[in-house]
């Protein structure tokens, strides 16, 4: 997903959408990685305030900027775990977040379009189907 989104998983310009389109299938929101990741995490790379990727709340310090707690020292062995995590709360709670705001960080979403808020909402219909379809 990754590679297709940057272009680079395959020489075919549609091999490399539908490679991105997978995580649409997963439930979160291409349109969203790529507004984060290649708009902003490349443009901003580390910048605090406005590359999103750095911010993960007080569990984890990604830059030097941030305020170091003592905990941190121990962060190379839990950050798996939160890392785990990270896909649940993105899947049902950031993607909607920048949705509804319309930014990403502090930059706004470029104008999508029906097709991009589409594939938007296919992706959560995705993981509501499955969701539901666990608990028959």
């Amino acid at each position: 997903m990754h590679d297709g989104a940057h272009g680079s998983f395959s020489n075919n310009t549609k091999v490399n959408m539908a490679a991105a389109y997978t995580l649409d299938l997963l439930g979160a929101s291409s349109f969203m990685w790529n507004t984060k990741h290649n708009i902003v995490h490349h443009a901003y790379t580390n910048i605090g305030g406005v590359d999103d990727d750095i911010e993960a709340g007080i569990l984890l310090r990604m830059a030097p900027h941030q305020k170091r707690h003592g905990f941190h020292k121990f962060q190379h062995m839990y950050f798996w775990l939160l890392y785990g995590l990270l896909y649940i709360a993105w899947v049902f709670y950031t993607d909607y977040k920048k949705y509804f705001r319309n930014k990403v960080g502090n930059v706004p979403l470029k104008n999508s379009g029906v097709l991009t808020m589409s594939c938007f909402g296919f992706s959560k219909d995705c993981i509501c189907i499955y969701s539901l379809s666990c608990r028959s």
